[in-house]
């Protein structure tokens, strides 16, 4: 075998070596325990997107309940940044919010609301 045959058998070898590489992380995204540690990981972090997207808007959180599976806030503040927060969510989080009372005392309003993950099919 000569030096060049040599050379093209060993680049033969990478390449079958990294189509397998490429074959396997692509079997391994599209299969079924990915997608159940993204929906495992997704549904675990979704309250804590939903109060970091408070602690980024003008709002003030002045209560709050909630289990892994819903979460009742009541918020203050303008009805702008209020929308504006709603909007916002929304982008980040597929879940639905529910406004279930409003509340004007003077030139505050109260919103208080209910919020449920949408959860995504395994």
């Amino acid at each position: 075998m000569t030096h060049y045959e040599a050379l093209y058998e060993e680049m033969k070898v990478k390449e079958e070596t990294k189509n397998i590489n490429y074959a396997v992380q692509s079997e391994y995204l599209h299969s079924p325990e990915a997608k159940l540690l993204e929906y495992i990981y997704d549904e675990a972090n979704w309250s804590d997107q939903v109060y970091g997207s408070i602690r980024n808007s003008p709002l003030v959180l002045s209560n709050s309940s909630g289990t892994t599976d819903d979460l009742t806030l009541t918020l203050i503040g303008s009805s702008e940044s209020f929308f504006t927060w709603y909007n916002e969510l929304h982008e980040m989080i597929p879940c639905q919010i529910y406004i279930e009372s409003i509340v004007v005392t003077g030139t505050s309003i109260s919103f208080r609301c209910h919020i449920t993950p949408i959860t995504k099919g395994i």
